[in-house]
């Protein structure tokens, strides 16, 4: 009696596991209803519209209609040297998937504009062959529509989004999954929040300003291509690596607490460093990996924003900072800096790399940690790792 209770039970249960996996269906686009509408039966196998948790499969080419397709699942390309052209491909009920799962050899290629709605996010992921976003016609695609976009992938499988596209009016660009390669010609738009390379990578070759925020996660990586010019305007944060093969110019700033390296040549061009000292334990955010690190002008501009416990007539230590730079550059506070001291003033040693405030004056606040955030660049300074 208790056998049979048992193994009732038991099929009871596999035969749940048959439906849940079943109910995750795989349907083909058959194209049929020949209007482009996802929620036509006709234009799926089975000729039933998709049930929430199926994933739309396309083994042929499609030309959609002007008006596109708005695509309420999953949409997985299975197939070697498929194009799809025509009208948009729309996103916007929930977070959505493209997914390319291609065959080894060949390409597959999607030329359409790309929607996701403001509050969703759009996976575009390559587990397949060659996969790449681009239009070779002379005109421009967009990929945008509000929200935001997951580039997926791994090492071995990448993603190629080519000059024919603008990426405009998006919430977050993030490249992640298990390290993805994504290798991008085209152009950051407007209305772009960030940039986010969350362990993937990315490869910029083209020549722009890029006035976004980049920040980097679990060793994310920039690679600036070998005939791009690059100028990133934005601020830099998080834990990652630049590579650079071009021209690359950093005109913006950097967190105090981001922790970057740098292999190449960079020139830091009117740039706020924050950088963050006191007389025991002066920190700073980035290391050489090699190349050359360039800053403009022969002064660096320290701007003091509190006075935090500065002691008068004691020495501050810049020189694990300073030693970055080649020569003995001067250094200067900027104006609004100098009038926080009060009639105060300050001395540095480019022989050993302090720096002593003197009469700092009687405005001085309560004893917090010195704070000393920014040098800003001008002019030509080599910088090489000692």
């Amino acid at each position: 009696m208790n056998r049979k209770m048992t193994l009732a039970i038991l099929a009871t249960v596999a035969s749940l596991g048959l439906a849940s996996a079943a109910s995750a269906a795989q349907i083909v686009w058959t194209g049929n209803g020949d209007n482009g509408n996802w929620n036509d039966g006709s234009n799926w196998t089975g000729g039933n519209p998709l049930n929430a948790s199926d994933q739309g499969v396309f083994e042929k080419s499609v030309d959609f209609p002007a008006g596109g397709i708005t695509a309420g699942n999953p949409f997985f390309i299975r197939g070697t040297n498929l194009s799809f052209t025509g009208g948009p491909l729309n996103f916007g009920t929930s977070d959505a998937e493209i997914r390319n799962m291609g065959a080894s050899g060949g390409t597959n290629r999607i030329s359409n504009d790309i929607n996701i709605a403001p509050g969703f996010t759009l996976d575009i992921s390559n587990y397949g062959n060659e996969f790449v976003l681009n239009r070779d016609d002379g005109t421009q695609a967009t990929i945008g529509g509000g929200g935001n976009i997951l580039l997926l992938g791994n090492d071995y499988n990448w993603i190629r989004i080519g000059s024919g596209y603008v990426v405009e009016n998006i919430g977050t660009f993030t490249v992640g999954g298990s390290g993805p390669w994504v290798a991008f010609e085209a152009t950051f738009g407007s209305n772009v929040g960030k940039i986010v390379l969350d362990k993937g990578k990315l490869i910029l070759q083209t020549t722009s300003t890029i006035d976004i925020d980049v920040t980097f996660a679990n060793n994310g990586v920039l690679r600036i291509g070998d005939t791009a010019d690059i100028t990133l305007s934005g601020k830099l944060d998080g834990n990652g690596s630049f590579q650079n093969y071009g021209s690359l110019t950093i005109a913006g700033s950097i967190a105090s607490d981001a922790n970057l390296n740098f292999t190449g040549n960079v020139t830091f061009d009117g740039i706020t460093f924050d950088y963050d000292f006191d007389a025991s334990n002066p920190t700073g955010q980035f290391t050489l990996g090699g190349g050359v690190l360039s800053v403009t002008n022969n002064t660096v501009y320290l701007n003091l924003l509190s006075f935090g416990s500065i002691v008068e007539d004691e020495a501050y230590d810049l020189s694990s900072f300073l030693s970055m730079f080649s020569g003995s550059p001067t250094v200067a506070l900027n104006a609004a800096s100098v009038a926080m001291l009060d009639g105060g003033t300050f001395t540095f040693d480019p022989t050993n790399g302090t720096m002593t405030f003197t009469d700092i004056g009687s405005n001085v606040p309560e004893p917090a940690s010195l704070a000393l955030l920014g040098l800003g660049a001008m002019g030509l300074l080599a910088c090489r790792r000692r």
